[in-house]
């Protein structure tokens, strides 16, 4: 396997400029567009709380496409559109033009949360990734997508892919990637990815105890609070929102993503406390702390 080097990010960012410069005023253009994708008829919480949180992170545009089986419950909110659904009330086939039409004014696609896990949502994601010129940052849910051809992913080297450890693990076996265990659980993850990228040569966020970065510009790895790494909607929201950010080097943009993400623990004390409410107020502090410090 390729040689890499890595570098670590603990209580100092690795790239303090990223903080000082990034956009203060969230509807500026530099805050960048995101189109997420998500829902389904039983549930839509997790998706609409990606949308809070993004902006929260500074996200300048996120449109949320839910299926139109929730119209009714949801109503005609700002910055929810609807597209149409299966009998069961996911995102159907009949969805994809007009997805890729609400993302032609967008940097960029995000899915998912909430999503069904049905053939026709899945053929649906598949042919978004493989028809849609934006980049896409795909977690959770959205992972469906990979589970019949996952080297579909690799069709546009600026698409993003956020996972967990079983997930990852679950992928490499589709890949047909063999890992033999290293006594050394980091070294071991790193590893992972490694070979995750050779098949597939996108930036990936391995989420854990230690937030693994790895895109073509290198590899950094920041620890994170066991709280933290329980609420990976906020995550996968706040990871994608610095990528769109910083397009033209993820690699910056996702290891500052990971060092905000390390200090929002001062302001979550126990796991009772990991509402949407409680995570966008961690979020806030800690950009707010970042901005006061003196890089």
């Amino acid at each position: 396997m390729a040689q890499f080097t890595h570098q670590f990010q603990t209580n100092q960012p690795l790239y303090p400029q990223a903080l000082y410069n990034r956009p203060l005023t969230r509807l500026s253009r530099a805050g960048g567009r995101l189109v997420t994708i998500g829902g389904h008829k039983q549930s839509f919480a997790n998706a609409a709380g990606w949308s809070s949180l993004a902006e929260a992170a500074g996200l300048g545009s996120c449109e949320l496409i839910l299926p139109d089986s929730l119209q009714r419950l949801v109503g005609f909110a700002p910055g929810v559109s609807f597209v149409p659904a299966t009998p069961a009330g996911s995102i159907a086939q009949a969805a994809i033009q007009s997805i890729i039409q609400s993302s032609e004014d967008a940097d960029g696609l995000a899915f998912g949360w909430d999503l069904s896990a049905n053939s026709d949502t899945t053929i649906a994601l598949e042919h978004l990734l493989k028809l849609s010129n934006r980049p896409i940052a795909l977690f959770g849910d959205g992972l469906i997508a990979l589970r019949q051809n996952p080297q579909i992913l690799a069709a546009n080297p600026r698409n993003l892919l956020i996972l967990n450890q079983t997930e990852a693990t679950r992928l490499a076996g589709k890949l047909g990637i063999g890992l033999a265990p290293h006594q050394n659980m980091l070294t071991h993850k790193l590893r992972l990815v490694s070979a995750l990228r050779l098949e597939l040569p996108v930036s990936v966020a391995l989420i854990g105890p230690q937030l693994i970065i790895a895109t073509d510009e290198g590899h950094t790895v920041t620890p994170v609070q066991p709280i933290l790494v329980n609420a990976p909607v906020a995550l996968s929201a706040i990871l994608s929102t610095w990528w769109i950010q910083h397009a033209t080097n993820p690699l910056i943009g996702l290891t500052t993503a990971a060092y905000i993400i390390s200090q929002m623990a001062d302001t979550l004390t126990s796991q009772n406390q990991l509402t949407n409410q409680h995570l966008v107020m961690a979020l806030n502090s800690a950009l707010k702390a970042a901005d006061d410090t003196d890089w």
